[in-house]
């Protein structure tokens, strides 16, 4: 893999950290107190795990990552949404999250 392809992935992988971290402060759902808000900050602000202490880090463990991690509301699917669409569920309602093939298939039957 290219130096250049590797920049633009984990630049990529940044924006959506930023942009996950962002959706959860402005969501108000965190958990873990003052910290976890903090951390998420700053990581809608950097976008980099690497620049957290191993303290920091445990709380983005336990109280941040986990808000990631979605589940499809399609209850024939069940898969994780992906990475791109975690931010927009977040901020609307991730119980009624889609993942992509989903969304797009209720994107269809709508046209139809």
């Amino acid at each position: 893999m290219s130096i250049t392809k590797r920049f633009l992935e984990s630049e990529e992988e940044r924006n959506l950290l930023k942009e996950q971290a962002l959706a959860l402060v402005e969501s108000g759902t965190l958990d873990g107190g003052g910290a976890a808000e903090g951390i998420a900050r700053k990581l809608a602000d950097t976008g980099r795990l690497d620049g957290l202490t191993s303290a920091q880090r445990a709380v983005y463990d336990r109280y941040i990552e986990p808000h990631f991690h979605i589940r499809c509301s399609n209850p024939d699917c069940g898969s994780e949404i992906e990475d791109y669409l975690v931010a927009s569920a977040i901020q609307d309602d991730p119980d009624s999250a889609l993942c992509g093939q989903c969304l797009h298939l209720k994107e269809q039957m709508m046209k139809d």
